[in-house]
């Protein structure tokens, strides 16, 4: 065998030693995703269910009964505060506030009667006192002359009273007259006409309208969790009618007093409805916001290897110059499927994801993915 052959079998060789331990290095290597730590915002919440409901909502009744004349609007519409409703039959009114109006002006009339009476009951009295003075007339003339002005001045304030009396009467049938024209109370949507035209007002609703602009949510919060509810805090919601959508309001006002039966206590929470798209009645599923901490670790919790809840305490694998190495680390907040960690780990860490459950402490790792 000549060199030339030696020296080729020899790198053949070596060449088949190389592959198979760099095959061997290879198969030895566990493959495993892992994630990169990175800060983030994180909120506590408690979760709650509650029933929307307008703020503002009004039946609108007449104040007087009569039959319906006229209908402006109809069911579904939206009407500004003073727009003309309805009217109603104001015949009979009319005849009230004209018979009003007579009685004012005969108070008047009896009014400028008992003037002329008193100013001559007042000339007779004076003028029976200097007769009296002059020795032509008696004590009694003087006391029938002065019991004749009283009458008369007593007279002037019955009819003085009775112009009022009437005055206030031809008022009312004004107004009587004038609430024969029913307006909206309010901004908002007619959620129901009770009535059509030819009939009755006699104790009934002629409207419904309701302002879905401004929301209340009344939900109920276990009494544990009432030290970390606070006016002014945050919820967000969810409803199905609007399943991809998330809501906010605030928190307006919490019940002092416990429900005995279940030992909740009510919170009442103000939505603005801007644009108009929730109605009264949607049933939802929210959160209060009770505290937010920037710049938190978080980890999914599939990670742990192991987790104390009580003592939040956990284990994770961490991958340093390609090998995976066990590490116990403190938890915090819980936040679904993400959990606070408080310490043992640093930004940029890299956590094998899953838990490793095919990673021993030690392993060397191949990284196939960073999440």
């Amino acid at each position: 065998m000549n060199k030339t052959l030696r020296l080729f079998l020899i790198n053949l060789i070596f060449s088949f030693i190389f592959i198979n331990y760099i095959q061997a290095s290879s198969n030895s290597l566990v493959a495993v995703e892992v994630i990169k730590v990175k800060p983030a915002n994180v909120t506590e919440s408690i979760d709650v269910v509650g029933t929307l409901s307008p703020k503002s909502q009004v039946e609108v009744k007449a104040e007087y009964p009569a039959k319906v004349k006229e209908i402006y609007v109809n069911d579904w519409v939206y009407v500004k505060k003073g727009q003309k409703l309805a009217n109603l039959d104001s015949e009979e009114t009319e005849i009230f506030v004209t018979k009003a109006k007579a009685s004012v002006e005969m108070a008047k009339a009896d009014i400028l009667k008992a003037k002329v009476a008193l100013s001559r009951a007042e000339r007779e009295y004076n003028r029976t006192l200097k007769l009296k003075q002059s020795g032509l007339a008696t004590q009694q003339n003087l006391d029938e002359a002065s019991t004749e002005k009283e009458a008369a001045n007593a007279g002037l304030e019955i009819a003085q009273a009775q112009l009022k009396s009437a005055e206030g009467a031809m008022q009312e049938a004004k107004l009587r007259l004038n609430k024969m024209i029913i307006y909206a109370p309010i901004d908002g949507v007619i959620a129901l006409r009770g009535v059509n035209v030819g009939d009755l007002t006699t104790d009934r609703i002629l409207f419904k309208i309701v302002d879905n602009r401004l929301l209340d949510l009344t939900v109920t919060v276990p009494s544990k969790d009432m030290r970390s509810v606070i006016v002014g805090a945050d919820l967000t919601f969810k409803t199905d009618a609007f399943y991809n959508q998330t809501f906010k309001g605030k928190i307006k006002y919490i019940n002092p007093s416990v429900n005995e039966s279940d030992r909740s206590v009510k919170v009442l929470a103000e939505v603005q409805n801007d644009p108009v798209v929730l109605k009264g009645g949607l049933f939802v599923q929210g959160k209060i916001i009770t505290r937010v901490k920037n710049g938190v670790l978080e980890v999914n919790k599939n990670a742990f290897i192991t987790w104390d809840i009580p003592n939040k305490k956990a284990e994770v694998f961490i991958v340093k110059e390609d090998t995976a190495k066990r590490i116990s680390v403190q938890t915090g907040m819980i936040n679904g499927d993400l959990v606070e960690i408080t310490k043992g780990l640093s930004v940029d860490d890299l956590i094998v994801s899953h838990a490793g459950f095919n990673v021993k402490d030690g392993d060397k790792v191949k990284i196939t993915e960073i999440k």
